[in-house]
């Protein structure tokens, strides 16, 4: 049977939890400076893998920019093979309808005309009526 903490014990783990967030901070901002002196420390820093996120931090702790570019190139090529999620589908909305074919008319009313091209539309149609 496991024994319950005493106060002493729960205050030691108290501390240890903040000097561990205080400690992650620290690299935190530790990275956020590098990032600005290197890309490659920015884009492992703003793209890190959510099912390993020490290795942002493993990558960065490489004292060469040569070894901290291998090995970010490496880590870039395993998350090439991962397998990338599946797609899914944009919309389940129907296909759009078909626009309506057919050409505009270019042909003006009676009421558009002027009085010159009325004597001739005029004259086309009784010229069409006689068949002519």
């Amino acid at each position: 049977m496991a024994k319950k903490p005493t106060t002493e014990e729960k205050r030691r783990q108290a501390e240890i939890a903040e000097v561990e967030a205080q400690l992650s901070a620290a690299q935190r901002l530790l990275r956020v400076k590098m990032a600005r002196e290197s890309l490659i420390s920015f884009t492992g820093m703003t793209m890190p893998d959510p099912e390993d996120p020490e290795a942002v931090e493993r990558i960065a702790s490489i004292k060469t920019e040569r070894g901290r570019a291998i090995s970010l190139g490496m880590y870039a090529a395993l998350l090439a093979e991962k397998e990338p999620p599946p797609r899914r589908a944009v919309s389940r909305a129907p296909a759009p309808i078909r626009p309506v074919n057919g050409a505009a008319r270019t042909e003006l009313l009676p009421q558009q005309m002027t009085s010159e091209q009325l004597v001739e539309y005029y004259s086309r149609e009784a010229m069409a009526r006689r068949g002519l």
